[in-house]
């Protein structure tokens, strides 16, 4: 997708691709219409930055567990898990949640603390949206503001309008 815009006026906006880029299957084409789910760029872009500058505020480290931040993420064997178990994918937490998540962040931690470990910590590599929902959890709680708060205002610092 491009799209280049100047004094409320479109200049360009143009599709290219297909949906799902895998070869050999049967993808429709990307059209200006499109919508995407944001949820993967809020966690690159948006949690490692708070992390990052958490971090360079020495009110967090990576090797810190993650129950030192928030007290009750500390069931079916969690106690353990750090924050560089979460960055790295090893935690033992499944993939995803099924539905439905809750009504809140605090509801979704709640479920996430009560589920059992898929795996041992460490023991493998499997890519965890879990993760990176307790991960935001720890901002908000260091921040002592909500998740999207927190991160308007730490990208904001960091230049990005």
């Amino acid at each position: 997708m491009l799209g280049v815009f100047t004094n409320g006026s479109t200049l360009v906006k143009k599709s290219y691709g297909n949906i799902i880029p895998r070869s050999g299957l049967y993808a429709p084409a990307v059209n200006v219409d499109t919508y995407f789910d944001a949820n993967y760029i809020t966690q690159v872009l948006g949690v490692n930055s708070g992390l990052m500058q958490l971090y360079d505020l020495e009110k967090l480290n990576t090797t810190d567990r993650v129950s030192k931040h928030i007290f009750d993420f500390d069931n079916n064997g969690k106690r353990p898990i750090t924050i560089a178990n979460l960055l790295l994918h090893n935690s033992g937490l499944q993939a995803t949640y099924p539905e439905p998540y809750g009504t809140n962040a605090t509801d979704l931690l709640k479920k996430i603390d009560s589920l059992k470990l898929e795996y041992t910590i460490e023991s493998k590599f499997l890519y965890s949206e879990l993760g990176f929902v307790v991960l935001g959890q720890v901002i908000a709680k260091l921040t002592n503001k909500t998740l999207e708060n927190a991160l308007f205002d730490i990208l904001v610092e960091s230049g990005l309008r």
